[in-house]
C-alpha cells in the first residue's frame, strides 16, 4: 500500500503535459532565440547571417516584420510550414537543421509553431491598427498572451488584396504607399 501511495505522489508531481510557457515575442526571443540562435557567430546584430538578427527583442521583431516567409502560412495553402519552422525542424538542400550545433528540442519548436499560428503575438506593433508583414498590410489584432494583450497579425487577411506590391506600392508603417 505504501508503494502505491509513493507512486501516486510521484505521478502527481509530474504535472500536466501542457506547455504553460508564454507564447509571445519577448519570451520566445529571450528564452529560445537569443541563447540558441543569437550567438555572435550566427544571427546576432554583429554577424546577421542571412539578414536575421535574433539577439534582442527589437532585432527579432524587425527580422520577422521584414521577412514574411519566416512566420506566415501561405494563403493558398494554410498548412504550408513557415520558413522559421522549416529551418528548425528539417534539413533542407544540404543545410543542417538549425541551430546546426544543437537543434532545438521538439517542445521549443512546438511552442514556436503555436506562437506563429496565433499570428506571432508581439511582432505586430500597431495594436488595433494595421502593420506591415513583409509587403503585406495586415490588421494587428488583440492577442491575450498571458501577460496582457499584445498585437498579433491577423493571418486570415494574408491575401492578394492586402499585398501592397500588387498595386505597385510598398508597405510602410502599416500603409501601402
Amino acid at each position: 500500500m505504501q508503494r502505491l501511495a509513493i507512486a501516486a505522489l510521484v505521478l502527481a508531481a509530474c504535472g500536466t503535459s501542457e506547455d504553460e510557457r508564454p507564447r509571445n515575442l519577448d519570451y520566445i526571443t529571450e528564452a529560445i532565440l537569443v541563447p540558441s540562435c543569437g550567438a555572435a557567430t550566427c544571427h546576432s546584430a554583429f554577424k546577421g547571417a542571412d539578414g536575421f538578427v535574433f539577439d534582442s527583442i527589437e532585432g527579432a521583431r524587425a527580422t520577422f516584420q521584414n521577412d514574411i516567409q519566416l512566420i506566415a502560412f501561405e494563403e493558398s495553402d494554410p498548412t504550408k510550414t513557415p520558413g522559421l519552422l522549416l529551418n528548425l525542424t528539417i534539413e533542407q538542400a544540404g543545410a543542417p537543421r538549425m541551430p546546426y550545433n544543437a537543434p532545438l528540442p521538439d517542445v521549443d519548436v512546438a511552442l514556436i509553431e503555436d506562437w506563429l499560428r496565433a499570428g506571432a503575438p508581439g511582432v505586430c506593433n500597431n495594436l488595433g491598427g494595421s502593420a506591415c508583414l513583409g509587403n503585406y498590410k495586415l490588421p494587428c489584432k488583440h492577442a491575450d498572451v498571458g501577460k496582457g494583450e499584445e498585437g498579433a497579425y491577423d493571418l486570415s487577411k494574408l491575401t492578394q488584396a492586402n499585398n501592397c506590391t500588387a498595386t505597385g506600392k510598398t508597405c510602410v508603417a502599416g500603409e501601402c504607399l
